[in-house]
């Protein structure tokens, strides 16, 4: 049990998964089409050769299309399950079908929202740059930064009631809640290659949860808000599998 728990086992284990992830996302494994995708995202941050605002509106697309193969695999899956499936089976494929097709809608309006705002704030910002370079009087920049202290004044003043906090807290966990249960659907509807060893497999969890708290703590503009919301995710994705994993697939607890 402890020599399998060493890193470079993990190391192996990643390294060979890595390299039949081309393969596996060929054969509609969701699990792998959303590792895939993530990977993707990433190597666009690192690589940073593409504007800010277009990252914005390919981080949607990535979720767009994360929750698109989920919701494909789910139906697939019910579809082929349905005829002498028990109750239970059926009533959790129906509302798996449900929240995914929600979860579609609220992937696709992110989405289009992200991309008009995108385009409003590049088009904002060529024009705003044109009339810098044509204007370069002391009095006009002067007058812009004047200009600037008030709204900012005025920003400060303009403060959100409570009730518009509660509701946008709760807009924002829906969402949350609503993409982890498509995805979750789709990843044990399909056929997905788990670790070797249930060591190695809480060795590459555990990498997993580290990248996504230093993901999530140097990319939302409140951190602390942005690991609250990470903390509720983890732990509703963890009863969300106990549940899927032993009335949708079979597993015993």
């Amino acid at each position: 049990m402890f020599e399998a728990l060493n890193t470079t086992s993990a190391i192996h284990f990643g390294s060979a998964y890595l390299q039949s992830l081309p393969t596996q996302i060929m054969g509609g494994d969701v699990g792998a089409i959303v590792i895939g995708l993530i990977l993707f995202y990433i190597s666009l941050i690192i690589l940073n050769k593409l504007s800010y605002y277009l990252l914005k509106v390919i981080k949607y697309l990535v979720v767009v299309a994360i929750v698109l193969s989920a919701f494909y695999s789910l139906i697939m899956t019910f579809l082929e399950k349905f005829a002498g499936a028990d109750p239970t089976y059926t009533i959790l494929g129906l509302i798996g079908i449900a929240v995914g097709f929600v979860g579609v809608i609220i992937a696709l309006y992110s989405l289009f929202k992200q991309a008009t705002k995108t385009t409003k704030l590049a088009t904002a910002n060529n024009a705003k740059m044109l009339a810098y370079h044509k204007q370069l009087l002391m009095d006009e920049k002067a007058r812009l930064e004047n200009e600037r202290k008030r709204l900012e004044m005025e920003r400060v003043k303009v403060k959100k009631s409570a009730l518009q906090q509660i509701v946008t807290k709760q807009s924002v966990l829906l969402s949350i809640v609503t993409y982890i249960m498509i995805a979750e659907f789709g990843v044990f509807s399909s056929v997905t290659i788990s670790a070797p060893t249930p060591e190695i497999g809480m060795i590459m969890a555990g990498m997993f949860i580290v990248g996504v708290v230093a993901y999530v703590y140097k990319t939302y503009p409140h951190p602390i808000v942005g690991l609250k919301y990470l903390a509720v995710a983890f732990v509703f994705a963890y009863l969300l599998s106990l549940l899927l994993g032993h009335y949708w697939v079979g597993h015993t607890l």
